[in-house]
């Protein structure tokens, strides 16, 4: 990690990329609240919400960034995070993520992996060791999801399931399998991405 990160290069960092297909949000009413939440011994905080480009709905991701002088304090913000999802209405609640650091690479590869595996309150991603921030943003859903790693990890799991869900629903026809891959290879989440699936008619199950 770079002695010259901080939060706000890291906040910028995100922005940056989720310019490219989403609506940002830096600071209003509702951010500012949200930070006056934190304890205060999280002095390196930051918060954005994005909506992407063309969502007919106005359910934003709140993405939570801090940058923390120990492991120690992981708590701390953690329990921010529970109060930022109480003040969030349904279904924005549900679509929180949490972008940690910590300074000096005060942090081992196997606490990174231990919490991000956790998804009490929100997903969470926390700048490992001997990462840059470009590769902390490509394990989050900003990536491009044309590269080709990602296309070996997801898209070909994604075609194997779509295809074992098309012989178990004779109704979920070619053109409903592609609106699903599409949909789910977009980078949506949470609400957004239900409601864009479920656009189309229901899917009939067949019959035992």
């Amino acid at each position: 990690m770079s002695k010259d990160l901080n939060v706000q290069l890291l906040t910028e960092a995100f922005s940056q990329k989720a310019s490219e297909k989403y609506e940002i949000q830096s600071s209003n009413l509702l951010i500012d609240n949200l930070i006056e939440l934190a304890p205060i011994k999280l002095t390196e905080i930051a918060i954005i919400r994005l909506k992407r480009n063309g969502n007919t709905t106005n359910n934003w991701k709140t993405l939570i960034f801090a940058f923390l002088d120990s492991v120690a304090v992981f708590p701390t913000a953690f329990s921010w995070v529970a109060a930022i999802k109480e003040e969030l209405l349904d279904p924005e609640s549900s679509d929180l993520y949490f972008i940690g650091a910590v300074k000096n690479d005060q942090i081992s590869n196997e606490l990174c992996t231990n919490i991000e595996s956790g998804e009490q309150f929100c997903r969470k991603y926390i700048l490992r060791p001997g990462e840059i921030v470009s590769d902390l943003i490509d394990r989050t859903f900003l990536a491009n999801l044309t590269e080709s790693k990602v296309e070996e990890e997801i898209v070909d799991p994604l075609y194997m399931a779509i295809q074992l869900t098309a012989k178990r629903l004779p109704g979920f026809n070619a053109q409903q399998q592609e609106h699903w891959r599409d949909t789910l290879l977009s980078g949506n989440s949470g609400a957004e991405l239900i409601d864009q699936l479920f656009k189309q008619s229901p899917l009939s199950r067949s019959e035992d």
